[in-house]
């Protein structure tokens, strides 16, 4: 990574940062340009997946690539029960459909999930609302076998 050559161009997805902090710096005294595209307010350049969708149902397809993309990690949660993952993927497009409604970002449809302690009290979109009415049946349908 460090052997980069100036007249190079590289992209690198780097989802915990660990190659941001080892080499970033050094790259740039190198004179490369080093642009960090982070989802979350105040990180990188700010790309936010919320500002690229057009209709809840982007939203529902976001939720489902960062559970995706979040499996996909090293040591990251990856449920064999199918019942969990519908769950997961409705609470979460609940959230994300709410903020995207309301015009804001991913940091924030994070953050009122958490503040709202996952009580749905915040929701108040159509689509929103029933993704997270199916969320509640789930979780009120019996057994998630398999899950944690």
């Amino acid at each position: 990574m460090l052997q980069l050559p100036k007249d190079c161009g590289a992209v690198i997805t780097d989802p915990k940062g660990e190659i941001l902090a080892r080499c970033g710096d050094r790259l740039r005294r190198q004179g490369h340009e080093v642009i960090v595209l982070g989802p979350l307010a105040g990180f990188g350049h700010g790309l936010d997946p919320l500002k690229l969708c057009k209709s809840a149902d982007d939203c529902r397809d976001t939720a489902q690539q960062i559970l995706q993309a979040g499996s996909n990690l090293k040591g990251g949660g990856s449920s064999q029960d199918e019942k969990w993952n519908n769950m997961t993927r409705a609470c979460l497009a609940s959230y994300l459909i709410q903020a995207w409604s309301e015009g804001l970002g991913l940091a924030d449809a994070l953050q009122a999930a958490y503040a709202d302690d996952f009580s749905g009290e915040a929701i108040t979109h159509s689509a929103a609302l029933l993704n997270y009415r199916m969320y509640e049946g789930l979780t009120k349908s019996g057994s998630t076998d398999g899950s944690v």
